[in-house]
């Protein structure tokens, strides 16, 4: 495997102009990542364990989900409807809201 031509096709996808020195660098650098790509694929999968999502197990900090029956007004709709204009706020028990489509 040339690194050199790789790392010209890299670079002609990335439209870069790299000099002669960039080509060797970039190739020494992408032949060590390479590498440790091996290294990485080698461990057996076995030795891993379960994924981490966090290197410490922390607590859920929400509560459950608690259904509740609404506060009723003097009228018998919900309470938090009567912030709502009687005649273009309010089409029985909902709020108007001007259509999204």
């Amino acid at each position: 495997m040339d690194m050199n031509a790789i790392s010209r096709s890299v670079a002609k996808l990335a439209r870069l102009e790299l000099s002669e020195e960039e080509v060797t660098t970039f190739s020494d650098q992408l032949k060590q990542v390479l590498t440790y790509i091996d290294q990485l694929q080698s461990v057996p999968e076995s030795s891993l364990g379960a994924p981490l999502y966090h290197p410490l197990e922390l607590p859920t900090l929400l509560r459950e989900d608690q259904a509740k029956t609404p506060q009723l007004d003097s009228e018998g709709r919900p309470s938090m409807l009567s912030a709502a204009s009687q005649t273009d706020g309010l089409i029985g028990t909902a709020y108007k809201v001007p259509p999204i489509l």
